[in-house]
């Protein structure tokens, strides 16, 4: 056998039993697939919710409200707890509503008001007081304002010489709690022809607002709703100097 061929067979069985070796020593390909453990169960307590949609200043009966399950780790400072006080629905029968609620949203204690005080008392937020203000349609936009409705507190003080006179801002943001004896806003597009307005005050508002009623006019000025969450603004300066024009000639009053 020539050479040449010799060698040929001899680098073919060199290259046959390379391959083979190749595939004995080949580990098999498996699957990779990832195994997810089960979530542990999230531990779930009872609260009680609005069962449906409950309007500002209603009196809560039965079938107002009910226990769901709520995870127990999105509690909130305020829920009522079935395993604390699991006669709440009884014990709350006849409780006011001072806020509307949908349906399903928890219940919260500062949400709801004991109705053993007076009506006007239960819808007061805490540490705020009931302050009653004379007021004209004029002194009330025209008479759209009304209760629930937010404003600010005007305070004109006229010279007796009525030459002039100055208008100042004395608290803002201040919540409408009743026109007259009315404390629920009437039917759309109504207009209120009031005589008094009774505010939502704290302390020092209050007040400020009693003194400045006592020594000038008051009139109400109606906030747009989206304005609702700016910041309180009072102002203490009891005492203000101002220039009054007239005549012709300016002058400097001071006003208490």
């Amino acid at each position: 056998m020539p050479v040449s061929r010799l060698l040929v067979l001899a680098l073919s069985l060199t290259a046959g039993g390379g391959a083979a070796w190749l595939t004995t020593t080949r580990e098999p390909q498996i699957n990779q697939v990832t195994v997810t453990a089960p979530a542990e169960p999230t531990e779930r307590v009872e609260i009680l919710v609005a069962a449906t949609d409950l309007e500002q200043r209603r009196r809560l009966v039965t079938g107002d409200v009910e226990w769901r399950s709520w995870p127990k780790d999105s509690l909130h400072d305020g829920y009522i707890l079935r395993s604390i006080q699991p006669e709440a629905i009884n014990e709350l029968g006849g409780n006011l509503v001072r806020v509307s609620m949908f349906a399903g949203e928890p219940l919260r204690r500062e949400k709801i008001s004991a109705t053993d005080t007076g009506y006007l008392s239960a819808l007061l937020s805490p540490g705020q007081r009931a302050v009653s203000v004379k007021v004209t349609a004029e002194s009330t936009a025209g008479g759209f304002i009304l209760p629930e409705d937010r404003v600010d507190v005007l305070h004109t003080v006229i010279p007796e010489d009525k030459a002039g006179g100055v208008t100042r801002t004395v608290v803002t943001n201040v919540r409408v709690l009743a026109i007259d004896q009315q404390t629920i806003a009437p039917e759309a597009n109504a207009v209120a022809s009031a005589k008094t307005a009774t505010l939502e005050l704290g302390p020092a508002q209050a007040e400020i607002v009693s003194a400045a009623e006592a020594n000038g006019s008051l009139s109400l000025s109606l906030r747009a709703s989206a304005d609702n969450s700016e910041m309180q603004v009072v102002s203490a300066d009891i005492e203000r100097t101002i220039h009054i024009i007239g005549g012709g000639q300016s002058r400097i009053a001071k006003t208490n």
